[in-house]
């Protein structure tokens, strides 16, 4: 019997993954990091779309995007405990750079705070894995739930663009904080 290939598919809210999608959002992000991700799987929600890299109906991992041209950025990046380190998020953020070709493609990562030790490791190898795929440190770190955030970038860095990027996106969760 042939192997499956992984496949890289747009998720919409009838889709297959959708469940399995929730399942690996719960498990890789804390409480107070996670806000709704009905509208990544809501086709009416202009600029944001899920993408899950499945192997038949398992899914290895997925990416949402919120994307208001010439500005694409990376909301959730996930990839399920067992596939970690196999190359899961390398490929779902190297489909976003070739998918989604933008003057600026952002992401916000946690600060390694020696402050929270057990979790000092975790957020290096992070914040390396996206050095390692061409994002530079931008901007000031800034707070959002209680977490310190650093934002990463490839390209033009425009804080003008970038405050009118979140004035489009903001209100899909306004009634979340």
């Amino acid at each position: 019997m042939k192997e499956l290939e992984p496949k890289i598919t747009k998720v919409d809210a009838g889709s297959k993954f959708v469940e399995e999608i929730k399942i690996v959002f719960m498990h890789q992000f804390p409480v107070h990091e996670r806000v709704s991700l009905e509208p990544f799987f809501d086709p009416s929600v202009e600029g944001a779309d899920a993408w899950v890299l499945a192997e038949g109906d398992k899914v290895l991992g997925f990416v949402t995007l919120l994307t208001l041209p010439p500005i694409s950025y990376i909301f959730y990046l996930a990839t399920d405990s067992a596939h970690q380190g196999k190359g899961v998020g390398s490929r779902l953020v190297n489909f976003v750079k070739e998918a989604y070709p933008s003057d600026l493609l952002f992401l916000h990562c946690e600060v390694p705070l020696e402050s929270a030790p057990e979790r000092l490791q975790t957020r290096l190898k992070r914040l390396n894995f996206y050095k390692r795929l061409g994002f530079k440190k931008v901007g000031k770190e800034h707070e959002w739930r209680g977490e310190f955030f650093q934002t990463m970038a490839i390209g033009n860095w425009n804080e003008e663009k970038i405050k009118k990027f979140w004035e489009r996106f903001d209100p899909l969760w306004s009634d979340e904080d």
